[in-house]
């Protein structure tokens, strides 16, 4: 057989050769067009990715910053005094972090807010923290108003006015004053636990400990806010000489800040990326909190948010 040009038809068709040389264009032209889709797929869920990412960052700074802003309001009136609570520590209250945790109106040196820095002792590391690793732990309290004449069983409230207020469980407030209004009690701890929703799963996650209604009393119940979370850290903007102005920021546990004004809160917040890509160089450094912070390469790109929180009501 020879390779001579047939027609069929009054048409020339291609010989042996022109057609192999036509296949090995087309499949190289396809593998071009299957390696740009690839890689822009591949793109493509890097980016939706590290979207992602970055959205669940600003969630948890979001939810964080929307307690502190709230921090102190304590009934009718911001917390200034812990003498206008009738009484502290209030039995009733299932799963606390400690006996009376969550009516503790004698919380020192930040009375609605503590915070404990990542190298100082927890008070509750084994009854609220107990998957806490790395990062520092924030504590915030306040209340809200509920509508009047609607109690919840199994609920903690403050029944308060301008000048006193009292911790109270159920649908029967104690009407300490012809003032006084019922406000429902909160109280919040984030920390950085090893696991999400399973104890031992290695996921570093972000948790609340939270105050919430139970079935036999008001609970105290440990909840996995956002998986991911590696690090949480915050510092405090404090008026030292109280001359309205911001002197400097101190982290958790110093000793000045029990005599200074908290003017604001800075958190920072590392969260990594749900999906492995072991093909990138994930190692990286941020400044967080005044020094750097290094992250090795582990296949999961990482990144951190910080945001500034008015504290107004300390």
């Amino acid at each position: 057989m020879n390779n001579r040009q047939v027609k069929i038809g009054g048409t020339q068709g291609f010989n042996l050769i022109e057609l192999m040389i036509s296949m090995a264009i087309g499949t190289f032209l396809l593998a071009g067009v299957f390696t740009v889709y690839f890689n822009s797929n591949k793109t493509q869920r890097l980016v939706q990715d590290q979207v992602a990412t970055l959205d669940d960052a600003r969630f948890a700074l979001d939810t964080i910053s929307y307690d502190l802003r709230h921090a102190g309001i304590f009934g009718r009136r911001a917390l200034g005094n812990k003498d206008i609570f009738r009484n502290s520590r209030i039995p009733g209250v299932t799963n606390e972090c400690y006996a009376g945790w969550a009516s503790d109106a004698d919380l020192e040196p930040l009375e609605p807010v503590r915070a404990f820095n990542d190298t100082s002792p927890i008070p509750y590391l084994t009854t609220c923290t107990p998957g806490w690793t790395q990062g520092d732990v924030i504590e915030v309290r306040y209340t809200h108003g509920v509508p009047a004449g609607i109690l919840l069983a199994n609920t903690l409230y403050l029944n308060a006015d301008v000048n006193q207020a009292q911790f109270f469980i159920g649908t029967t407030s104690p009407n300490i004053a012809a003032s006084a209004l019922d406000f429902q009690v909160v109280a919040h701890v984030y920390y950085v636990s090893n696991f999400t929703d399973q104890i031992g799963d290695n996921l570093p996650s972000l948790h609340r400990v939270s105050l919430q209604t139970g079935t036999a009393g008001p609970v105290v119940v440990d909840e996995m806010l956002l998986s991911g979370v590696r690090n949480l850290q915050v510092q405090f903007g404090v008026d030292r000489d109280r001359d309205g102005d911001l002197d400097s920021y101190m982290d958790p546990g110093d000793a000045a800040l029990s005599d200074a004004q908290i003017l604001f809160a800075q958190i920072w917040i590392v969260v990594q990326s749900a999906e492995h890509q072991p093909d990138l160089n994930t190692g990286v450094t941020f400044n967080i909190a005044g020094g750097p912070v290094t992250y090795g390469d582990d296949g999961y790109r990482k990144i951190m948010l910080s945001t500034v929180v008015k504290m107004r009501n300390l």
